[in-house]
């Protein structure tokens, strides 16, 4: 169900479109100067800023030439970018990564935490084109952080929120929402991105319920073509960004 491809070039893409999500995140919307490849769900670029650096950013969504980055604000050039304007130009490097494979007629159960859940956008997108099934959970600690509620709202009724403070949506944790799911329907697969300790917990949850789980790892990143090694997951000696970022769950925990 994982594909492998790996591209170095850089291209320009103009910002078409910005869209606040939270506090700390925006969606960037940019049309590439040049035909880039058409990403999978689960791929990554690396998104160059001039004069800067490169930092690995998951395909939100893509549609007729169009790609969708969330960014959310966690260093000096995640912040240069949230304060850029339409019209102005990033460098995109991609795709890279594998990929996930999305099968027909199938159920899905997505669980995003955080800003983990921007890449799983993508992946419900290609479930609908495949006539697959999707429920979509996405958790946060609390209602301000809270991203994608008016496209829940107006697109994909299947989205359930919940926030550790019980602030918005269920309350608790989103590896809790995913139990109290779980136990009214059934599913084929779980795919979950977000932080290493919310992808173990639903990997056992999963594994619990015989259930196959796929989990698309985020890392720091540097190169992301495997050649500095900076993304080795743990012990495993895996590289998020070559034998990744779609993993079997259980080859990482």
């Amino acid at each position: 169900m994982i594909k492998w491809h790996l591209t170095g070039k850089v291209v320009a893409a103009k910002i078409i479109h910005i869209k606040k999500e939270n506090r700390d995140m925006n969606s960037l919307y940019l049309k590439p100067l040049e035909n880039i490849q058409e990403p999978k769900p689960g791929q990554f670029f690396m998104i160059w800023v001039p004069g800067l650096e490169e930092i690995p950013i998951s395909v939100a969504d893509y549609y007729k030439g169009i790609f969708r980055f969330v960014v959310a604000k966690r260093g000096k050039t995640t912040t240069y970018i949230l304060n850029m304007d339409v019209g102005q130009l990033l460098g995109l490097k991609g795709p890279l990564g594998n990929f996930l494979r999305i099968e027909s007629r199938r159920r899905y159960l997505l669980v995003g935490g955080g800003y983990g859940s921007a890449p799983l956008l993508f992946v419900a997108r290609i479930i609908k084109q495949k006539n697959s099934f999707f429920k979509f959970l996405i958790g946060t600690k609390n209602k301000a952080q809270i991203l994608f509620q008016d496209e829940a709202e107006k697109f994909m009724p299947d989205i359930l929120f919940s926030t550790e403070d019980g602030s918005f949506g269920f309350h608790g944790t989103v590896v809790d929402l995913a139990k109290e799911t779980l136990k009214e329907e059934k599913f084929d697969y779980i795919v979950a991105c977000g932080p290493m300790s919310m992808l173990k917990n639903i990997v056992k949850l999963a594994e619990s319920l015989r259930i196959k789980s796929y989990v698309l790892v985020e890392e720091i990143m540097k190169c992301g073509i495997g050649l500095c090694g900076s993304c080795v997951i743990g012990n495993t000696g895996l590289l998020a960004c070559k034998d990744g970022p779609v993993f079997e769950g259980n080859l990482i925990f």
